[in-house]
Formats: C-alpha cells, structure tokens, sequence
C-alpha cells in the first residue's frame, strides 16, 4: 500500500511539473499519512439485537439461518405476518413475491438501489454502533 502511495505521488509530482508553468518541486518539507482500517457494513444472517434496541420491541428480527436476511425482512415489512412475526415460517418465500435477479446474498449496500428498482420498493438502512456509551440526563 505504501509502495502504491508513494508511486502515485512520484507520478503526480512529475506531471505537475511537466506542466508549461515552469514550476519544479524541490522538496516535501513534511508529510503525514494517517492509515486507518476501515470496517465496512456488513450483514449475513440472524444476529440477535442489542438489548437497548430489542426492548423497545420496535424492530422486527426475522430469525433465519442462511444469508438471506434482507430478503426475509424485506418480506416481513411488505406482508405482515398473521402471527409469529419473528419466524421465517410466518411468510410466503420471498422467491415467489421479489425480484433478486441478478443480485447475490448476502445483499450488499451497493446493491440495495438495483433491488429498488427491480420491485419499485424504497428501502432505508439503519446501523448501530455498540462502541458509544449513551449519556444519561
């Protein structure tokens, strides 16, 4: 990754300089380069709730054991279930009622606008972050 960096800064000075300004680098005085790892958002299967969110009873969690989650909740909040809204059973397969051509589970965020349009549903992601401590006053 550094060599990378590197190699693109060395390319970018050099272009600058060929430039017909007549301007030439003579040196980097300082340079700070601050790398951090970067956790994308990511989803698989059933993964229980958080207390604080799981208590409020607000949000329904499909419990299933493949990577289809977004496919079952989706599933759950277009044809309410009659009874049993937590379990896969409660609904018809989503297979017979959405259109996933050509999108592969488990569903990235990347892919969430082609599902919208497949089957005209507009759908909102919301995360959570266990790492802040909510203040109480």
């Amino acid at each position: 990754m550094y060599e990378s960096f590197k190699e693109e800064m060395i390319s970018k000075a050099t272009d600058f300089q060929e430039r017909a300004s007549g301007w030439s680098l003579q040196q980097v005085m300082f340079l700070e380069v601050n790398i951090n790892k970067f956790n994308t958002l990511t989803a698989s299967s059933y993964i229980k709730l958080p207390r604080q969110i799981g208590s409020r009873k607000a949000v329904l969690n499909i419990q299933n054991n493949d990577t289809t989650c977004f496919a079952w909740s989706i599933n759950a909040a277009v044809f309410p279930a009659n009874g049993h809204p937590a379990l896969t059973s409660s609904y018809p397969h989503y297979n017979t009622l959405l259109n996933f051509e050509g999108i592969d589970f488990p569903v990235k965020l990347k892919d969430i606008p082609k599902f919208e349009e497949l089957n005209n549903i507009s759908v909102n992601v919301f995360g959570s972050c266990r790492c802040l401590k909510m203040e109480k006053w």
